[in-house]
């Protein structure tokens, strides 16, 4: 059984009567992770929400020594996966799409990669498929999904197309330790070789072929968003930086995303183009979901669920309601930090 409860309890105890705890408000993915672990891994050790700075083992990349490619589009989630690593003891490398994955997997060896399901040019699971096509099961990396879909058919649908692993986002500290923990340096199986079907122009053929396609705390005032600052602040302490010195270096280029964002979800709306709008939308999505933007995340779910089934009748109305609601960004976060 599980406990769900705001208040202090004996550790102790739970250890005795329980096989998870979560805490009020309970986030869909923390959810979605502590149930995947009970019925499909081993059982669940005691997780906390707000994950503090001694929770993370900062030699944990000595102790266990991993060759990371993460693969992920969005500048907001690189920024958070880059801190969060770093405070870990590892120094990733970064690329924006599958086909920056497969040309990255043809230079060097990687033992891991953390890889976006949704990405541009080329998908996650293309991306999965044709690496192990390229591939033996002892030369690969180990592939971990990461995706802000939370549902096991989602999961399911990672592990047909050949992930070995799968965690939600907003990434969760003791999630991504537990999946790192999980790999096996490449090492240790055989070195990985360059493939002769790595060539440039096969790349640019795999792009033709790919598919590309809370309860919270909130402000009263009107003018201003709601936001989930408990979502907000586990993510700067995993982070491990100060919120005061780091949030307006976060939100900078969140606005700046944003912004170049909603004028693809606009010309998407105007071109009729449904998987345009899905792929911005859940672009937007993710990245507001990780800063605790409820209104955008959950208005940007509704026009990828409208972009996905090419049903964009009311999608105009929506993408406008988006665009005012990121006019109300920074004076919401003004006053947070005024305060």
């Amino acid at each position: 059984s599980d406990l769900y409860c705001r208040h202090a309890i004996d550790e102790r105890q739970i250890e005795k009567h329980f096989s998870s705890y979560l805490n009020k408000p309970i986030k869909q993915s923390q959810l979605f992770n502590t149930l995947n672990h009970i019925f499909y891994d081993d059982p669940t050790k005691i997780q906390y929400s707000e994950p503090t700075k001694k929770e993370i083992d900062d030699q944990l990349g000595e102790k266990l020594p991993l060759k990371i490619l993460v693969a992920e589009d969005n500048v907001v989630n690189q920024k958070l996966a880059m801190h969060l690593l770093k405070r870990m003891g590892y120094r990733a490398d970064f690329v924006a799409n599958g086909l920056e994955v497969l040309e990255a997997v043809s230079r060097q060896s990687y033992d891991v990669i953390l890889m976006d399901v949704q990405m541009p040019e080329m998908d996650g699971l293309t991306t999965t498929q044709e690496i192990s096509r390229r591939y033996s099961a002892a030369q690969r990396p180990r592939i971990i999904a990461v995706t802000a879909n939370a549902m096991q058919e989602d999961r399911e649908q990672c592990l047909r197309a050949g992930m070995d692993d799968y965690i939600s986002k907003p990434i969760q500290v003791n999630t991504l330790i537990q999946a790192l923990n999980r790999c096996v340096p490449l090492v240790t199986k055989s070195s990985l070789s360059t493939p002769e079907l790595s060539t440039h122009d096969e790349i640019l053929q795999l792009a033709q072929q790919a598919n590309t396609y809370p309860e919270q705390d909130s402000i009263t005032s009107t003018d201003l968003l709601k936001i989930d600052y408990d979502a907000l602040k586990n993510v700067i302490d995993a982070m491990g930086v100060s919120l005061d010195e780091y949030l307006p270096t976060l939100l900078g280029i969140f606005l700046d995303e944003a912004k170049k964002l909603i004028d693809t979800m606009q010309s998407a709306v105007s071109k009729q183009d449904g998987s345009k709008l899905a792929f911005a939308a859940h672009t937007l999505k993710s990245s507001s979901a990780a800063l605790g933007i409820i209104e955008i995340s959950e208005s940007c779910q509704k026009l990828e669920t409208m972009g996905s089934a090419g049903e964009l009748v009311q999608a105009r109305t929506l993408v406008s309601t988006v665009q005012d609601l990121y006019q109300r960004v920074e004076p919401t976060f003004s006053q947070y930090m005024q305060g």
